[in-house]
């Protein structure tokens, strides 16, 4: 199973001095990539680039910069730049992972509201905080938790998954009788 990372730089690495204002020269926060750099030590994610910086430069020079900044991880591309639409390129994007992988996590670093299930939500002045850090881990992490306890219930105790199932199935059951369905 693929996690990805999709990854904007303004207001989120990149944080903005006063509201809509970014930063100039633009700089990452050692804060900021230190966040950056656990999400992805913790849940081997790679990354694909959203930022609208992908509209101006190929996604090798936008490589150089993250190195530059201190970015441990590694990049796989960029959300189509053909789409001018934020939210339609990030969409677009998580529609060829998950079809070359459909258990595919995706976590998505935003400051811009996408509208997105798998969007963290980040504020441009404060930048990628330990919070949103922790909100991608549980993103990219959370069927693995789930697959981990179903793996070992299966092994350990496969008569307690199949109990667990039937008993699954009759409260279902009788949720939907409840609504005549």
């Amino acid at each position: 199973m693929r996690k990805v990372l999709f990854l904007d730089f303004d207001g989120v690495l990149v944080k903005f001095k006063s509201p809509g204002k970014k930063s100039r020269p633009a700089v990452a926060d050692l804060a900021v990539i230190t966040n950056l750099n656990r999400i992805v030590a913790e849940t081997g994610a790679v990354a694909v680039l959203s930022t609208d910086w992908r509209l101006h430069n190929d996604c090798a020079s936008l490589m150089k910069v993250l190195e530059k900044w201190g970015f441990i991880g590694k990049v796989i591309g960029m959300a189509p730049a053909s789409v001018d639409d934020k939210r339609l390129a990030v969409l677009s994007g998580i529609e060829q992972i998950r079809a070359h992988d459909e258990g595919a996590r995706v976590a998505v670093l935003d400051d811009e509201d996408l509208d997105l299930q798998e969007q963290v939500l980040i504020d441009p002045m404060t930048g990628l905080t330990d919070t949103n850090a922790n909100d991608a881990v549980a993103k990219l992490n959370s069927v693995d938790a789930l697959l981990s306890v179903e793996a070992l219930l299966a092994r350990y105790m496969p008569s307690a998954v199949e109990s667990i199932a039937k008993i699954v199935v009759q409260d279902l059951l009788d949720i939907a009788k409840g609504f005549n369905i």
